[in-house]
């Protein structure tokens, strides 16, 4: 009996982006054909492979369309450059065939133009990507490591304090108005989840936080009446009072400022009228001027 030739194959691939940022969905597409004909071949299991360190693996499978064609949707969490294939293995009719080689830079995200970062301690910082989460960095002395998620959906640039050697707490406005935050008490090794504090916050406003004695942590942000609220831990988040009226008028799209040192706590705030103002522990708002 004499064998029937298998029908020869092509397979393309095409990346829809050659740089995205991390965590930003990108996709691979192509078609599958009958490489005399180039009509595509539906119904048949195309398998994408992925591969940054040296070896093929595949992480996902899809079935052609009517016409032949295929999709896949792909995320990446960590930077570098991956390159994608895809693969048909063939049938009893049709011959195995690999795509081309596709190639997409993986780029830290971009710094949301509204949002100004967080340092502790000189060593941690912290920023809203353009993805809303938060991302941090730490620095050794001689240089930056890279930069890592947090996670989270935010709409205001992050806080962050440390109460503790060891312990750091960020804070930052959630898509709900309220306060959200996330603590690690081994120096970033690991995070805890994003837990909110209550409160509605001002649209536009981002938290200030400050540490003026071990344990204890001051939380402030600008409520929907304008006015500057406190929130206060008194063991490094693990509990909360509830959120205090400080009292003020706050400009609209700003938030306070605030520091300590020896046990007493500074805040600064835009009022209306673009003036600054800002107030002690143990006294009232007071005008410093300008414009």
């Amino acid at each position: 009996m004499t064998s029937v030739p298998l029908t020869p194959t092509t397979l393309t691939a095409t990346a829809n982006v050659t740089t995205t940022g991390v965590n930003t969905p990108f996709t691979i597409s192509g078609t599958l054909s009958n490489a005399t004909s180039s009509v595509g071949i539906a119904g048949q299991s195309i398998a994408l492979q992925s591969n940054s360190t040296g070896n093929w693996t595949t992480v996902n499978t899809t079935t052609t369309a009517p016409n032949g064609s295929y999709l896949f949707s792909q995320s990446e969490a960590v930077v570098g450059t991956y390159y994608f294939q895809t693969t048909y293995a063939g049938n009893a009719f049709y011959n195995s065939t690999t795509s081309n080689t596709v190639s997409v830079n993986v780029t830290p995200p971009v710094v949301t133009p509204t949002s100004s970062p967080a340092i502790v301690d000189s060593l941690s910082l912290f920023v809203r990507g353009s993805d809303n989460a938060i991302w941090y960095k730490t620095w050794n002395g001689a240089t930056w490591s890279n930069a890592t998620s947090l996670g989270g959906n935010c709409t205001s640039a992050p806080a962050a304090t440390s109460p503790s050697s060891g312990v750091i707490n960020v804070f930052v406005q959630g898509t709900t108005g309220t306060v959200y935050e996330k603590t690690t008490t081994n120096s970033g090794t690991t995070w805890s989840g994003w837990t909110s504090l209550g409160g509605v916050l001002a649209a536009g406003s981002s938290p200030a936080a400050t540490s003026p004695s071990s344990g204890v942590i001051d939380v402030f942000a600008q409520g929907t009446t304008a006015a500057v609220y406190e929130k206060t831990s008194s063991d490094s988040g693990a509990t909360w009072s509830g959120w205090t009226s400080l009292g003020g008028a706050l400009a609209a799209n700003s938030g306070p400022a605030a520091t300590s040192e020896s046990g007493q706590v500074y805040i600064a705030a835009l009022g209306t009228g673009n003036v600054l103002w800002w107030k002690t522990t143990t006294s009232s708002w007071m005008s410093v001027g300008g414009i």
